[in-house]
């Protein structure tokens, strides 16, 4: 945990461990990174270090400049405008959007699955990976339907999705979870 506040620091961000609910726009989160107002948020919880972890290996994105982070451009903006149906985006736009997305959180992931083995943290790295693969999969979900989590239904719900993925490392790879999706969102 110093050496990841101490990193961050260093670059001026700030790490804000909230005991109160976490939120964009009106959906609950675990935690983000906000490079422009220079914080890493994280919910303080049973699984705030799983959260940490992935936040801080988005900020290791940013503060490496990696091709991921540079092709992401405004595209979660645009995603989460699309999202509140304040644009319209074509398919091509759309798809392009969804794909620097997902590159970028598909990156995150395996950059997070590497920190847990070196510093052997006290992470379910099985669990965490599930959790992972679920994500990634709720992205395509996203950009199929036009919805977000709906704030009452949270992080719970892919506790219930993800204890149905069998995964052994971080990809995409069972589009079959559409359905658990249907069900809980």
């Amino acid at each position: 945990m110093s050496h990841v506040d101490k990193e961050l620091k260093k670059y001026g961000i700030s790490l804000v461990l909230s005991v109160s609910n976490v939120f964009i726009d009106t959906s609950r989160v675990g935690g983000y990174f906000d490079d422009y107002n220079k914080q890493l948020v994280v919910y303080f919880d049973e699984c705030f270090l799983d959260v940490l972890v992935h936040e801080f290996c988005h900020f290791k994105q940013w503060k490496e400049d990696c091709k991921v982070w540079r092709e992401l451009g405004d595209s979660l903006d645009l995603m989460w405008k699309w999202l509140r149906h304040e644009i319209e985006l074509d398919k091509q736009t759309l798809n392009f959007i969804f794909e620097a997305v997902s590159n970028l959180e598909k990156d995150c992931e395996r950059r997070a699955v590497k920190l847990i083995k070196k510093y052997d943290l006290e992470i379910d790295l099985e669990k965490y990976i599930r959790s992972a693969n679920t994500y990634l999969h709720f992205y395509d979900y996203v950009k199929e339907h036009r919805v977000w989590m709906k704030e009452e239904q949270g992080i719970e719900s892919f506790v219930q999705v993800l204890s149905e993925v069998d995964c052994k490392e971080v990809k995409k790879s069972n589009p079959n979870i559409y359905k658990l999706f249907d069900y809980y969102f």
